[in-house]
């Protein structure tokens, strides 16, 4: 359909052109027809040509060559800038309101697939940006990619990329409605045609919805319970209504009166709090626009009013100000951050209404002859009957007392039961601070019951209603009842996906009081404690701590296997069709192509041992092999091991033991001692890909968490051991060196490489280490790019903050030769800035003898962060070749590997110097490259001339 402009001899004319697609069947052109679209058929077009289309002006961005075509075929009485054409396709314009029900449908010629690709090549159109706008400015929406999410929903195959490259998908037929109309559709489909790969768009729209909404019930707003005076009438009310407890029958009608009363005041006082916040909005809104309107007076009053409106404005603004924090915080329950201003618009924008699906017509349940039903009556007549089908109970004749275990042989094969001391804690009492923790625990922002009082609710006023239904649970648990309000539950139906007038597309969500959910939470955080061990291990629902993620790994792996060993064997899938249809599915085969034998075979098998078998050996000559695979002796490795054992347990999944932790521990040392790959270090340790990159992150974790001391600043005896050892180097007080390496990694994939691109033209991120003359670390700062400079990563560091602070180095202090005293400082080399705590050499041309003595003195002891690095590097060899990793993740592993130095350097363990050599390309031994590279442009941050005016007052040994 193109808008197309028409000069005719008094005006300019405009009007929609509309084309009757032939592939639309003729029974549905006739009853749009009748709904008010008009046709033009094109076969009653003479064939005569005179095209004659100068003085036709097309709207911007909407092609109209087909006009070029028809006009050709038109008889000059019968053009486009003829009377007959004004009078049979023509109609007064019309602007379509916001507000009404519009819908735009056809054959675009245009694919938003690729446009909103923000790096796609087709990104930026004009033509698609033209309808973006359209559909920004008329707020219209795509219902098919909201009634069908998961669908891609093409209707066209594009072959824009040829050359044997990937073929493009688009989808080309468009449903464009508004928010008002968009309640209407019903189902949106595509439908294959026997003669063309086109599928046609089929959409189904109720045009006139007599549905009547609901008054629904009432539900707190949060924002009221900042207000003292209700939690001062609540207390009041309890208080109050204490004294007619014994004029009702049970205690249980008491309590729900006096929730119930409570319930509707706070309606009411959230209606009038309400409204007085909107007055007082408005009225700070008209009194700025009061002294606006007063500074266009009279040139003397302008600066009066010009203060007036400043203080007003203040008002005004602080009550915005509550309006965008209140709005951040209900975006932050619902999962979205907010990091800029908050108007009302981006917060309705942030929570659409188009989300929330309005049921307009339902088809029966079971009866497809049967009318479909729009009315609220039939709508509730069709849904109540698919529930009652899939809700009531096939045995009738059985009841809550019923003792289901007579009938059953279930509990024959049952051998776990509680314990004794699980049963009576199981049976004790609930405590008021055990119902405030599992109110803690409850998540806030949830939709409540009918009473309509949230979570927040009971939070803030426990210590009012608290004691009163504890009183009541612990009735229930012995042998009372629930109250009707409290077990009084509506089932709310929430829109999934596909035809709208399915009701089995609608999932049902039971809203349930929120003091009925405390009692049931409280019950289950009680049981959960106990479910480990009567749940079995293979099962991951329901129990703390498992996962149905651990046996979706386990399906991987066991693909990978049965994949990699070209196994002949079959893979079984159990597909639970909507939790209700069974059904199995022979997936596929592996191996051979052809159907397994007869007989009965298993996709388990036994993986080979390798290098874990031959480290489990037993015997002293395993310290070796220890030392070459793991960089440590067995003790050491075992000592490890035990203290990572409890963070490193595994649940016994199907078919499959758990990993050891001993075995989880080793291969993350030997993938950092070999910096070999996932792939390649992993069929000698019997695990598969997905668990490697889990028991490397679990083990860094485990490390950092038990081990996270070991990295320290020095202290007490230590700290005097250090002073001690720098003071025989000839510099007192002094605590350490610190310098910068590089670890080598590739490309990054999610971050701007540019920034890690370093000048060796490696990629690369920097690591910032302060250790010790024992080579021990004591402090370690990575993660930034290579490209970044020494002096700009001590900057940003931990480091350079806690000895600003006077954190760091904290005396005694001491004398210097010079005269100079100082309470501590660190070693660094040029590429550092002076300063007190950070003692740098000279580095100048024709130093003085006293000046190069010095450097000489100072390069001497520095040199310790090279042995450091060279030690750290050579036994870890991950961080010394260039390897794939996560950014993340990396400066945790680094942290940890440094946290395994300094173990092994308190357990005396000794480096292989051999460690220091590998065999290059060539087949030569060479020595590897530890530490950074150097340039030679690289110099004195200083000039020579003015060193000597700069170290007199920064550096405490010039004399």
């Amino acid at each position: 359909m193109a808008s197309v402009i028409c000069e005719t001899e008094d005006d300019f004319c405009k009007f929609y052109f509309p084309l009757l697609d032939p592939r639309i069947p003729p029974e549905s052109a006739e009853s749009l027809t009748q709904a008010g679209v008009r046709w033009y058929n094109v076969d009653i077009v003479r064939e005569r040509g005179i095209p004659e289309l100068e003085r036709i002006a097309v709207v911007p961005g909407i092609s109209a060559l087909i006009l070029l075509n028809l006009n050709e075929k038109l008889r000059r009485e019968e053009n486009l800038q003829s009377e007959f054409i004004l009078k049979m396709l023509t109609k007064e314009w019309r602007s379509p309101s916001q507000t009404n029900s519009l819908i735009l449908a056809g054959d675009w010629n245009l694919a938003l697939d690729e446009v909103l690709s923000p790096q796609s090549s087709a990104a930026g159109r004009k033509d698609a940006q033209t309808l973006l706008d359209l559909a920004t400015e008329l707020e219209l929406a795509d219902p098919f990619r909201l009634l069908s999410p998961e669908d891609p929903g093409y209707t066209w195959t594009s072959h824009m990329h040829r050359d044997r490259r990937q073929v493009t998908r688009r989808r080309l037929d468009y449903f464009l409605v508004s928010s008002q109309a968009l309640e209407g559709v019903t189902a949106v489909q595509h439908i294959a045609h026997p003669l063309s790969d086109h599928k046609p768009v089929v959409a189904e729209v109720k045009l006139h919805n007599t549905t009547e909404r609901g008054r629904g019930f009432f539900r707190l707003n949060s924002q009221n319970l900042e207000d003292p005076s209700i939690g001062s009438w609540l207390e009041k009310h309890m208080k109050a209504w204490e004294s007619v407890k014994q004029y009702f029958d049970s205690t249980v009608e008491w309590l729900d009166s006096g929730i119930a009363i409570a319930s509707g005041v706070m309606n009411v006082c959230s209606k009038i709090l309400a409204r007085n916040r909107n007055q007082r909005d408005a009225e700070c809104r008209r009194r700025v626009e009061e002294a606006e309107e007063q500074m266009e007076g009279h040139p003397i009053s302008t600066m009066v009013w010009a203060a007036e409106r400043e203080k007003r404005m203040a008002e005004w603004e602080s009550i915005q100000a509550n309006k965008e924090r209140r709005w951040a915080e209900v975006l932050k329950e619902k999962g979205i951050e907010v990091h800029d201003k908050m108007t009302k618009e981006t917060f309705q924008r942030l929570q659409p209404r188009l989300l929330q699906q309005q049921m307009v017509e339902l088809s029966h349940p079971f009866d497809e002859r049967e009318p479909r039903a729009s009315s609220a009556s039939g709508l509730l007549e069709y849904a109540k009957l698919y529930y009652e089908d899939i809700l009531t109970t096939r045995r009738p004749q059985d009841d809550f007392l019923t003792d289901l275990s007579e009938n059953s042989d279930m509990w024959e094969d049952t051998t776990v039961s509680l314990l004794i001391a699980a049963r009576l804690d199981l049976g004790r009492p609930v405590t008021v601070e055990e119902t405030a923790q599992t109110l803690k625990s409850k998540a806030t922002g949830k939709s409540p019951g009918v009473d309509g009082l949230t979570v927040e609710f009971f939070r803030k006023n426990w210590t009012i209603f608290g004691p009163a239904l504890i009183e009541l649970y612990n009735k229930v648990l012995s042998d009372g009842k629930l109250g009707k309000g409290m077990t009084h539950g509506v089932i709310a139906v929430l829109f999934k996906k596909g035809d709208k007038a399915d009701v089995k597309n609608w999932r049902p969500i039971s809203l349930l009081n929120v003091s009925y959910k405390i009692l049931a939470k409280t019950l289950a955080r009680q049981l959960g404690r106990y479910l480990p061990d009567l749940v079995g291990g293979d099962q991951g629902a329901f129990v703390q701590g498992r996962s149905i993620f651990n046996n979706i790994i386990t399906a991987i792996e066991v693909l990978e296997v049965v994949q990699s060993e070209n196994l002949d064997m079959v893979v079984l899938l159990i597909n639970l069709e909507k939790a209700y249809d069974k059904r199995l599915q022979l997936c596929f085969a592996i191996g051979c192509g052809v159907l397994p034998r007869s007989t009965l075979r298993w996709w388990m098998r036994r993986r080979t041992g390798g290098t874990w078998e031959d480290l489990r050996l037993r015997d002293d000559a395993t310290n070796n092999y220890f030392r070459e695979k793991l960089r440590m002796s067995r003790r050491v490795f075992m000592e490890i091991g035990e203290a990572c054992a409890p963070l490193l347990q595994r649940q016994v999944m199907f078919y499959k033991e758990p990993l050891p932790p001993e075995q989880i521990v080793a291969y993350a040392l030997y993938r950092w001692a070999s910096g070999e790959s996932y792939d390649n270090n992993t069929s000698s340790f019997s695990i598969g890909r997905a668990s490697r990159i889990m028991a490397v992150r679990d083990v860094t974790n485990a490390l950092l968490r038990v081990y996270g001391d070991r990295i320290s600043w020095p202290t007490g005896v230590r700290k005097h051991v250090v002073l001690r050892a720098f003071l025989d180097k000839g510099f007192p007080n002094c605590h350490g060196a610190v310098d910068c390496t590089h670890i080598y990694v590739d490309k990054p994939t999610n971050a701007p490489g540019e920034n890690y691109f370093d000048r060796k033209h490696r990629f690369s991120v920097i690591a910032q280490v302060v250790v010790d003359l024992d080579l021990r670390v004591l402090d370690v700062f990575v993660g930034y790019p290579g490209s970044c400079h020494d002096i700009r990563v001590i900057q940003l560091s931990s480091l350079s903050r806690r000895a600003e602070e006077g954190v760091l180095f904290r005396g005694p202090p001491v004398t210097l030769l010079g005269g100079g005293r100082t309470n501590g400082y660190i070693l660094g080399d040029n590429r550092y800035p002076p300063s007190e705590w950070v003692v740098v050499p000279y580095g100048v041309i024709n130093q003085h003898p006293d000046e190069e003595r010095f450097d000489t003195k100072q390069k001497v002891a520095r040199g310790v962060v090279e042995r450091a690095f060279g030690r750290l590097k050579g036994m870890w060899r991950f961080f010394l070749r260039t390897h794939k990793t996560n950014l993340e993740t990396l400066p945790r592993q680094f942290t940890a590997v440094c946290i395994l130095h300094n173990i092994l350097l308190d357990a005396g363990v000794e480096f292989n110097e051999n460690l220091l050599w590998e065999v290059d390309e060539n087949g030569v031994p060479a020595m590897i490259t530890t530490h950074r590279f150097r340039t030679s442009n690289e110099g004195p941050l200083t000039k020579a001339k003015d060193v000597k005016d700069t170290t007199i007052a920064i550096n405490p040994f010039h004399t």
